[in-house]
Formats: structure tokens, sequence, C-alpha cells
């Protein structure tokens, strides 16, 4: 006959191993949210700057001063003129613990062209275009950190602009 002791001990050890195994899942399940998070606001700033109507003044540069550009106005996104904004624009995910934090911005810090854009400056009127790409997305990134929490499924990566955002129940 087994010691009723060692069986309890045998069931306590089993519950920790699935709560842990449990713990560690949800942790999985975050930190995928997140950086699907980060990668929808990522790609809907993008698709902000790519697609803004540049309604702003037209100016012409250039050695010979052959380059047409026309500017975003005032609140819009700004228009796309080299590009190197829309290119500067990525995501960091970082996790302490049970803490995962998303970050999206621009990797031009000096100066930070992409703030100056986002909140205007003392000579230029805001064109917002990373609080703009949250508000847009903002009901999406709330349906995947809810289902990173729950346990469900949420696949990493974007396909296009913003295909490929749909969660599958990890219990299909």
């Amino acid at each position: 006959m087994s010691d009723p002791r060692s069986d309890i001990k045998a069931q306590i050890e089993a519950m920790k191993a699935k709560l842990e195994a449990r713990r560690t899942g949800a942790h999985s399940g975050i930190y995928n949210a997140v950086t699907k998070a980060c990668l929808l606001v990522e790609a809907s700033a993008k698709e902000l700057i790519t697609e803004s109507p540049a309604s702003g003044r037209v100016y012409y540069r250039g050695t010979h001063h052959d380059i047409e550009h026309r500017a975003s106005a005032p609140g819009e996104a700004p228009a796309v003129d080299a590009g190197m904004l829309r290119r500067s624009i990525t995501h960091d995910i970082s996790q302490d613990g049970a803490q995962v934090v998303g970050r999206v911005g621009s990797t031009i810090t000096d100066p930070p062209y992409g703030s100056y854009l986002e909140y205007g400056t003392s000579k230029m009127a805001a064109r917002p275009w990373l609080g703009p790409a949250i508000e847009k997305s903002k009901d999406r990134i709330r349906q995947l950190l809810l289902d990173g929490i729950a346990g469900r499924d949420v696949s990493v990566g974007v396909e296009g602009a913003t295909a490929g955002m749909g969660v599958s129940d990890a219990s299909d």
C-alpha cells in the first residue's frame, strides 16, 4: 500500500507543474499579443504616411529646382518626400518578468524628426502620424491583448499593411 503523504506530494507537484506551464503560456500569449499590436500600429503609421492626401504647399527642390513636392497641410499625416520617416518607423518589445512593454516610433533621434512632425514645433504645426495610427488600431489592439491574456493563440506577423490580423482560438 502506498503512503498517502507521497500521493499528496505528487499531486501538489503535478499541480505546480500545471500552474507553471499555464503561467508560461500566458506570458507567451501576452508577448505575442503585444508584438502583434506593435506590428499593427507600425503598419498603420506607414500606411497613413504613404496615403497622406498632401494638400499643403507645393515647392521645388533639387539642384535645378525641377523636383516637385507637395507638402502635407497642418493636421495631416506627413507627406512622403524622401521616405526617411516611413523607413525609420519600427517597434521594440521588452519583457521583465510578467511585464511586457511594446514601443513604436521612429529611429531618427538626432534631431527627433518624428516627434517634431507628430507634435509640431514653435515654427511648424503638427503633422501627426503615430497618434492617429494608434487611434485607428485601438479596437484591434484591445482585442489582441484580451486574446493574449485569455491564452488564445495570437499568431505574430503582418503579411501586408493591415492584413493577417486574424486570431485563432488555441482550442480549434
